[in-house]
């Protein structure tokens, strides 16, 4: 979208330097999402080998937590 907007500013730059800034971007943004999902699969994984009530606490730890830490991700970026 902002190269779409700011296309003036780009002129200066070869296309690949702008695809490789953009695979670098993306590379980073999944190596963000690995590190966030890291816990709460661990915390699945645990809970595939528990029964009852600890099952349900720690499925719902884990979606808790990867909803918590995807907002906060997103608020970075929308302030960055």
């Amino acid at each position: 979208m902002l190269a779409f907007r700011q296309a003036d500013m780009l002129k200066d730059f070869d296309f690949t330097q702008i695809l490789n800034a953009i695979f670098t971007g993306a590379r980073f943004d999944l190596v963000v999402s690995f590190y966030i999902l890291l816990l709460p699969i661990l915390l699945v994984s645990v809970a595939q080998f528990t029964k009852g009530k600890l099952y349900r606490i720690l499925t719902k730890t884990s979606v808790v937590l990867c909803a918590v830490l995807y907002s906060l991700l997103l608020m970075c970026n929308i302030g960055d």
